[in-house]
């Protein structure tokens, strides 16, 4: 609202990006009480290149429900990489591994 006052506060210092990165809060439409939480496929998750960080939330016997916000996402992963294009290959794949880490009783 004042670029102004922010140059003058912070002595015209300007971000640089160093690397590409995000944090992935994984939506679902699963319902239901989680029975387990396949390991392999966090581990999965978590050997991809520029996955930093990889949270499952829940644990068996938590209730599981379709995500409303960020509060709901049963998973959340921290990525970051050399180039973009590795970041979203391995987001890519990611979004198609989520819904394989719980599987319902």
């Amino acid at each position: 609202m004042h670029p102004d006052r922010f140059i003058e506060q912070y002595g015209g210092r300007t971000y640089r990006k160093l690397r590409p990165a995000a944090v992935y809060n994984a939506p679902t439409t699963l319902d239901g009480v989680v029975a387990f939480v396949d390991q392999s496929v966090v581990d999965e998750i978590a050997a991809l290149d520029s996955v930093f960080t990889v949270s499952a939330k829940l644990r068996p016997g938590a209730r599981i429900s379709p995500t409303v916000d960020l509060l709901t996402s049963p998973l959340r992963a921290h990525l970051t990489a050399d180039d973009d294009e590795r970041l979203t290959a391995d987001y890519e794949r990611l979004t198609k591994l989520k819904d394989d880490v719980y599987h319902l009783a």
